[in-house]
């Protein structure tokens, strides 16, 4: 198969890779979701996302959930604000509160349902309210994940771009007879450049995650340009 990213005027090829895809990427692929659902810069939540994609890595750190399960939270955050009316009902839904309260409530609210979808335990809606200090109460969050799981008409099963890096890594993407660069000359690859490529790998995930503008590129293409 062969995916770019298209840009300019004449909307030229920038990137592009070529692969053959087997059929769990295939599965994977049929499961990512479009850029429209995800990357909607005109958002009310464009200039506080930063600050709040770093709060809930910190809460999933301290939580002690896996890294899926903040990338899949994190997507679930950005589905929610790409429809900008979903903004609007949440201000009127909760007047007395500012909207930051508001968006971390909907952050939270987002960690705490993808925790029931990826991990084995996780905290009670109580237990989540105190821990982060939240000034809603529980009905607030059972109401908000409702509203979340209905913008997402239920579908939890999405592909993010994190999924698609620890394919390719468990695929392989350094082998004993491939060379690689050290400082000035080339060397044959070994477990230490493989660790150093998987670790590499990863940090670039999460740092795509934290960025709103790679929202704009489908995630299989995103991941193809993380271990290249």
């Amino acid at each position: 198969g062969v995916h770019g990213i298209r840009g300019g005027e004449k909307s030229r090829t920038y990137f592009k890779a070529e692969y053959e895809m087997d059929e769990t990427l295939r599965i994977l692929k049929g499961r990512a979701l479009p850029t429209e659902r995800l990357f909607n810069p005109q958002s009310s939540y464009t200039q506080v996302r930063r600050p709040v994609v770093d709060w809930m890595c910190e809460l999933c750190e301290v939580l002690k959930f896996q890294e899926e399960t903040t990338h899949h939270a994190i997507c679930l955050f950005d589905q929610f604000f790409s429809q900008q009316q979903n903004a609007v009902e949440v201000k009127n839904c909760f007047n007395g509160h500012s909207f930051a309260q508001i968006v971390q409530l909907i952050a939270s609210t987002c960690i705490l349902v993808s925790a029931k979808t990826l991990e084995k335990t996780y905290p009670a809606v109580d237990k989540l309210i105190s821990i982060i200090q939240s000034p809603f109460l529980y009905d607030h969050f059972i109401h908000m994940e409702q509203k979340i799981l209905e913008t997402l008409d239920w579908n939890m099963n999405f592909t993010t771009t994190y999924d698609f890096v620890l394919h390719f890594l468990c695929q392989g993407i350094l082998f004993s007879a491939d060379q690689v660069m050290n400082k000035d000359r080339y060397i044959r690859a070994n477990s230490k450049a493989a660790a150093y490529a998987r670790k590499y790998c990863l940090f670039f995930a999460d740092l795509c995650q934290q960025e709103q503008s790679f929202l704009q590129y489908d995630s299989l293409t995103l991941a193809c340009g993380i271990v290249m």
